[in-house]
């Protein structure tokens, strides 16, 4: 059963794809002007998020960490 769930709409529709405790998921979106992600993953039973930002598809591994701790409502 999936822990996480991604989602991404586009001009050519919807896709989703899931992931479990082990695996986590990571979302990207890019455009030329800059990049974010998101990962999303468990720990000690904690449900952990780090989110980045960089400079458009060359964001990694140079990206900026905007947060990286505990999921809640930020």
């Amino acid at each position: 059963m999936a822990t996480f769930r991604g989602r991404v709409q586009g001009n050519r529709g919807e896709a989703t794809r899931n992931g479990s405790k082990k695996s986590g998921i990571s979302v990207t979106a890019q455009s030329w002007q800059g990049s974010v992600q998101v990962r999303l993953y468990e720990r000690d039973g904690e449900t952990m998020c780090r989110i980045t930002s960089g400079a458009g598809s060359q964001a990694y591994p140079e990206a900026k960490t905007i947060y990286a701790g505990l999921l809640r409502n930020l």
